[in-house]
């Protein structure tokens, strides 16, 4: 996938998430992984993971940064979204830092190919409260 334009994935190398009624595009290779990590998830809550937003073109990432600013959306061009490889889940309390979903998520998706990076926790290992803290963002680590 990194072989390929961020933000400019050809079609044919994305896929739509099975069970999202929006259709949410990721990268192909992704789909199995988090289909697994679904399963689970779903095992667990009796419900399927709710996915808000996943691969964004460039022109997206643009209007994103240009709304939002660097605390939220990465710089165009750089965002993992940009490749298909990172989810974004609701920013709702089921997801947040306290909610049951993401305490979930935090601990068990590493099982499944996909991590919460540490740099967006929402403290820093000094204490300190993260700007950048987003309990919504999961990124693909597999192949």
């Amino acid at each position: 996938m990194l072989r390929q334009s961020n933000g400019k994935v050809s079609s044919s190398m994305l896929a739509a998430v099975p069970w999202d009624k929006e259709k949410t595009l990721i990268a192909a290779p992704a789909v199995k992984d988090l289909t697994r990590l679904n399963t689970a998830f779903k095992k667990q809550f009796g419900k399927n993971l709710d996915i808000d937003l996943a691969y964004r073109t460039l022109d997206t990432q643009k209007y994103l940064y240009a709304e939002l600013g660097s605390y939220i959306a990465a710089k165009p061009g750089t965002s993992n979204h940009g490749w298909g490889l990172a989810i974004d889940v609701p920013e709702t309390y089921d997801y947040s830092f306290r909610g049951k979903y993401y305490k979930w998520l935090k601990a068990n998706s590493h099982k499944y190919n996909w991590t919460h990076r540490k740099n967006l926790e929402e403290y820093r290992s000094d204490g300190s409260k993260n700007p950048y803290a987003e309990a919504w963002h999961f990124e693909y680590t597999g192949k």
